[in-house]
């Protein structure tokens, strides 16, 4: 029988811990959708408002995220996952309470603060506690966690349904409860070696490894490492700014469209003759999580570069021919968001992965801020639209300007994504070697075996 040593298995708990935050997104970003079908007994939702309501989370995962990536970078990661979490609970609660839609677009606006706090975090802790081996992996469990929580959403809402009119404000508050349970686990999650070691910290790092790893700090490897300054400006330096960009802009081609369709995936399936769009969503999100799991055990194998680019140019074509068929069967309807849901979900665990990789330890959390919290702002534009499109220009147009927008994203991955698969840490984040240039290919990658 296959046994996990003592440092895998805290690793593997490390990112489950670290998940937490993406899990939690999946579930707000999934219940909103049946919200807002559920309490228009009491509100009677504008398009504008409709969209409003579905994007102010992700304006405020773009403030978080921007903001607090440069915070976990100068004052930890421990600290601050324990201070989002604890936020985020309170605010779950609030929602009950909101009396009108203003109240509700605010508490969900400092909700996607809270989150964005978590993504700026949650993939560097995972990818500075991880083996070479398992961080691949590893990352790509991080973002799957969200399409957990997404589904877990949806299956929450199908059952609190039963509750009557006030439905919609026990669907808000139930985000509270793996929140709870979440911040109860994270208290005992260690600060990250690595960022330790960044700021100088070598003993507190070695105690770190010995109590929760088991190994000794071989700081030979690491000196390089050792009292680098955080500074925000880094990011955007020559030798990084292209990755930034390309973080930033597959990042966010692949989640505008995504997010646009899923927010309001039952008015969407509705629009396109679904008779049941509960089921049609339910169907939906299953694949997309499994295409996720695929992603985890691809995501080494087949590498990063593949493993973005040919899904990326897959989902062009769904969306194109919704676009152009709106009035399709049902049938057709169906096969055309399944390719899509299972071709977004494989690629997509790599907004988890990429970041994390391309960045050093003391900028890490502030280039993940700023390449979710970019993306998150696409996110939310496509998002706000949709509704507006569907009632203006037509549900088919709208799938078109999708498919525009995952066009560009394929170009991008062709042009600029690299291959960190067979690369440690320290050599993928290292941009001095090639003046910055993204690596292509196996060119530079294969000569480092995996360990």
């Amino acid at each position: 029988m296959f046994k996990l040593s003592k440092t895998d298995r805290f690793q593997w708990k490390v990112t489950l811990i670290a998940s937490g935050g993406y899990f939690l997104d999946g579930y707000v970003l999934g219940i909103i959708g049946p919200v807002m079908l559920a309490m228009n007994t009491d509100f009677q939702l504008t398009p504008s408002q409709s969209g409003l309501l579905a994007s102010a989370i992700l304006l405020g995962i773009f403030v978080g995220a921007m903001f607090f990536g440069y915070v976990t970078d100068k004052i930890g990661r421990q600290k601050l996952m324990i201070f989002d979490l604890a936020a985020f609970i309170i605010l779950s609660i609030l929602q009950f309470f909101a009396v009108d839609i203003t109240q509700l677009v605010i508490l969900r606006f400092l909700l996607g603060v809270a989150i964005g706090a978590d993504y700026a975090l949650a993939s560097p802790l995972v990818a500075e506690f991880s083996s070479q081996k398992n961080r691949g992996p590893m990352l790509a469990t991080v973002l799957t966690s969200f399409y957990v929580g997404y589904l877990g959403a949806v299956l929450a809402s199908v059952a609190i349904l039963q509750v009557g009119d006030n439905a919609w404000r026990w669907m808000l508050i139930s985000s509270a409860i793996p929140a709870i349970i979440i911040f109860v686990l994270r208290l005992g999650i260690p600060e990250s070696p690595r960022w330790l070691i960044n700021k100088g910290r070598i003993e507190e790092a070695r105690e770190v490894m010995r109590k929760f790893l088991g190994e000794e700090l071989d700081i030979s490897k690491m000196k390089n490492q050792i009292n680098k300054p955080t500074k925000f400006s880094r990011i955007f330096e020559k030798s990084y700014r292209k990755r930034l960009a390309f973080a930033t802009i597959f990042w966010t081609c692949q989640v505008a469209p995504y997010f646009a369709i899923f927010s309001f995936a039952p008015i969407v399936l509705q629009g396109l003759n679904i008779k049941d769009p509960v089921a049609g969503e339910l169907i939906l999100n299953s694949l997309v999580l499994f295409g996720a799991i695929c992603g985890i055990f691809l995501v080494n194998k087949v590498g990063r570069r593949n493993l973005l680019i040919i899904p990326f140019a897959i989902t062009v074509i769904p969306l194109t021919l919704l676009g152009l068929f709106p009035g399709g069967s049902t049938v057709f309807v169906i096969i055309c968001f399944g390719v899509y849901a299972l071709a977004y979900s494989v690629q997509s665990v790599l907004q988890s992965v990429y970041p994390p990789e391309l960045f050093p330890t003391e900028v890490r959390g502030t280039a993940m801020g700023f390449a979710s919290g970019g993306s998150r702002i696409g996110a939310a534009i496509g998002t706000f639209l949709l509704p507006i499109g569907i009632s203006t220009i037509g549900i088919g147009p709208s799938m078109l300007f999708g498919a525009a927008i995952l066009v560009l994203g394929t170009i991008i991955a062709i042009m600029w994504a690299p291959e960190t698969t067979h690369l440690t840490i320290e050599e993928a984040s290292e941009a001095s070697s090639d003046s910055g240039n993204i690596v292509k290919g196996n060119q530079k990658a294969v000569q480092v075996p995996v360990k």
